[in-house]
């Protein structure tokens, strides 16, 4: 009980400190201007719709050559094209296109008059870049019936032999085929790259919100840190046996741990959902636990009160800059 009285006292000794109030605004701030955002901004994924008409087996090797090369853009599939010009307008999507009816026939026949319609806004930036995946995967689905067809026409079918026609019909698809997947002889697709996903999927929200945790409570442990430290100096605990030191330092730290995680876990249960409580619960006492450790570790190491508040900006710096860049390489 007495550790509970003494917790509390340096908890509201903690809560006085412009700089704790600071630290711990951090998290409901970011979350409410991350809300506050359109959705697309939220994402770091750029997201055009596709709306086909009359799908068919080359529309869906079309959309299967999207989702089978790399991430970069996205495309979403839509069953309504009201639908997918209205998220364009929203400036859910940054571009939509559109496949008419009778598309495949159009594109295997050459017939001009059928054409993709491409819907923007005046917010969309990328249009020219994921049109150039599109066309990269109509030449991977449609490219090689498009040159039987031509080479049929023209010089190849002038014969009654269904077999010599279907014999240079596997010749002509066999070899094209080898030019499109040897990259020796050339990439169709270039740099391009793209990923066809499901509906719930338009937006992924990428916002490292656990980064913004790891930073809150560790900073929140340092400052506990450093009050100790201060009053070390300042010959508060200089009667009290060394465990008793201890004790206090944990104490105090402690004190700076538990406002960060209590607003830490209302700012996520808020932020995802109810349904996440164990996983936020068990995440945010992990990064508690560790923060307490490390906060004191460094404390043991400085020792100062002086010298601690010099280290400290660099002592957070280096501890939360390679779990940014492990965050960024993951967006």
């Amino acid at each position: 009980m007495k550790n509970l009285v003494q917790i509390n006292i340096l908890i509201k000794r903690m809560l006085c400190r412009p700089a704790m109030i600071a630290v711990l605004m951090l998290i409901p701030m970011a979350l409410i201007l991350v809300h506050a955002l359109p959705e697309k901004k939220q994402s770091t994924e750029i997201v055009s719709g596709i709306f086909i008409e009359t799908p068919d087996e080359y529309t869906d090797s079309f959309t299967g050559y999207l989702y089978n090369t790399a991430t970069g853009f996205t495309f979403q599939p839509y069953e309504s094209l009201p639908d997918m010009k209205d998220d364009v307008a929203s400036g859910k999507l940054d571009a939509g296109y559109s496949f008419p009816v009778d598309f495949s026939q159009a594109m295997i026949h050459m017939d001009t008059n059928v054409k993709v319609d491409v819907y923007t806004s005046a917010g969309s930036s990328f249009e020219n870049v994921t049109c150039e995946s599109v066309y990269a995967a109509l030449l991977y689905a449609y490219a090689a019936d498009m040159s039987i067809n031509m080479l049929g026409n023209r010089y190849i079918f002038d014969t009654t032999s269904i077999d010599i026609e279907d014999r240079a019909d596997k010749f002509i698809r066999e070899r094209f085929n080898g030019y499109i997947e040897n990259d020796d002889i050339f990439s169709i697709s270039g740099g391009l790259s793209g990923k066809y996903t499901s509906p719930d999927k338009i937006v992924p929200n990428n916002f490292p919100a656990e980064l913004l945790i790891y930073m809150t409570i560790f900073i929140c442990a340092l400052l506990g840190t450093q009050n100790y430290l201060k009053d070390l100096d300042n010959g508060v605990y200089s009667s009290l046996p060394g465990y008793r030191k201890l004790s206090f330092c944990t104490k105090n730290i402690a004190a700076g741990i538990i406002p960060a995680a209590i607003m830490s876990f209302i700012s996520l249960i808020i932020y995802m959902s109810y349904a996440s409580i164990l996983y936020i619960t068990v995440h945010i006492a992990v990064v508690s636990v560790i923060s307490l450790a490390s906060s004191m570790l460094t404390g043991m190491i400085l020792r100062r009160y002086k010298v601690f508040t010099i280290a400290m900006p660099f002592v957070i710096i280096c501890t939360l800059l390679p779990l940014l860049l492990a965050q960024l390489s993951q967006m």
